[in-house]
């Protein structure tokens, strides 16, 4: 199952992916998963997510957008990184950094 950490959706965390494994042996099975934030700025000034659009419904398209993409070209990221992969590990927190960036520009 995921694991916390410490980023969370009002730290401007829109989404991410992942992979768990369940059974053994010849039931062994890999599920694949993408999870999105309900990216929206609140009444109150708040942000949750990472709100570029002026409509709720289609930061959450975008989200589902990216980390749909990214599940398809990189699935097993996270198999990597639990493994100790050190170059995974900093190609997630560079695709993380930019993908932010790439967010932030674009409410410019």
């Amino acid at each position: 199952m995921p694991v916390e950490e410490e980023e969370s959706s009002t730290e401007g965390l829109g989404g991410y992916h992942g992979s768990i494994h369940v059974g053994s042996g010849k039931n062994a099975q890999t599920i694949y998963y993408a999870i999105g934030v309900f990216s929206e700025t609140l009444p109150d000034g708040t942000v949750n997510g990472i709100p570029v659009f002026d409509e709720p419904w289609k930061n959450v398209v975008a989200t589902f957008y990216h980390e749909l993409n990214e599940a398809r070209t990189d699935p097993d990221v996270e198999d990597a990184i639990r493994a100790g992969n050190d170059r995974m590990r900093s190609i997630s927190r560079m695709d993380v950094e930019a993908g932010r960036r790439m967010w932030r520009l674009s409410s410019i």
